[in-house]
């Protein structure tokens, strides 16, 4: 049988992920799906914020994501539907967990080793064993994506580097992976500030203090970094900076063949119908749409924060051609 191919994105999160994702879905053959890693607990947020409506016919077996699961993930596909109703998820869900749906069989939290573990033990062990029983259920969720889409790549922008490892590691799956990077004093500001979405509880994603910004992109990038050492990096700024441009030639490093869509002026992007799960908000954006270049975070973030965020980070600054203080330098990954 066929091997799936998918074109994983790893990264830090609020790094662009899913403006790269919408660039890649607009070519043909190519199909964005969002961050399936975190199906169950999408599909589970689904189903309790419909049950909280007084819908009867959200019968679901929960696993241990449930609990949280309306308040971290949203209920809504990138075509504006309730994942229940849309005409792919709702096929992967029945297709895969059954009807009424069994999540129990994938929860990647509880199954995944602890960075400690994996650095420590090596992730051979892991793989033979407890990632079996993953598996069985990775390959038919990606098989049916495939199937429905009839996509002949499909775009995974989980971004978390251990999930892309575990794929790469799976006889039916061609995987590609992509680092996907940004200045984590920009990843940072992003966090500092609420961002809406109609699809979770509460209308909005919380926010995080720079703390937990820092460290999160560094053990994002550095495990990439180990993983994933020779493949292609694309940073945010010069996504931004020139959309179709950047996506284009990820698509030509990465070796995929695949005809351009149709041209819009400079900086501006036609988006059609997405099926992304999970994922930034800004899936919902239809028609032609402006790309902002990146927000200053010199002025979102004070003087203190963004020395903390400069000095966890400093290590890897550099390497992605971003100075210490405000400026970008250039950077040639996929040249």
């Amino acid at each position: 049988m066929r091997r799936v191919k998918i074109l994983y994105i790893s990264g830090p999160t609020r790094s662009g992920s899913t403006l790269l994702a919408r660039l890649l879905n607009e070519y043909p053959g190519i199909a964005s799906v969002g961050e399936v890693v975190s199906l169950d607990v999408a599909l589970q947020s689904c189903r309790l914020q419909a049950r909280a409506r007084g819908d009867g016919d959200s019968i679901f077996v929960p696993n241990d994501a449930a609990e949280d699961a309306a308040r971290r993930f949203s209920a809504l596909c990138g075509c504006m539907l309730p994942l229940q109703d849309c005409p792919i998820w709702s096929q992967v869900e029945a297709s895969v967990f059954g009807d009424p749906p069994n999540y129990s069989s994938w929860n990647w939290d509880t199954r995944r080793p602890s960075l400690r573990r994996l650095l420590f033990n090596g992730s051979r062990g892991w793989l033979e064993r407890d990632a079996r029983s993953l598996s069985e259920v990775a390959e038919a969720v990606y098989r049916e994506l495939a199937r429905l889409t009839r996509a002949r790549v499909i775009v995974d922008d989980s971004k978390t580097p251990l999930y892309g490892y575990f794929l790469s590691n799976q006889p039916w799956a061609d995987v590609v992976p992509v680092r996907l990077v940004r200045d984590p004093r920009g990843m940072a500001a992003s966090w500092s500030r609420a961002k809406l979405d109609a699809g979770v509880e509460g209308g909005e994603f919380s926010t995080h203090a720079v703390s937990f910004s820092s460290a999160h992109w560094l053990k994002r990038v550095m495990l990439a970094d180990r993983l994933f050492r020779e493949s292609v990096v694309v940073r945010y700024e010069d996504l931004a900076a020139a959309p179709m441009q950047t996506a284009r030639r990820l698509l030509d490093a990465a070796g995929f063949e695949a005809e351009s869509p149709e041209r819009c002026p400079a900086g501006t992007v036609r988006f059609g119908t997405n099926h992304i799960l999970a994922s930034n908000p800004d899936k919902f954006e239809r028609g032609e749409v402006d790309i902002r270049p990146p927000s200053d975070w010199s002025q979102v973030l004070g003087p203190g924060a963004r020395g903390v965020v400069t000095a966890a980070t400093f290590p890897l600054l550099r390497r992605y051609g971003y100075a210490p203080w405000t400026e970008v330098r250039a950077y040639t990954a996929l040249r």
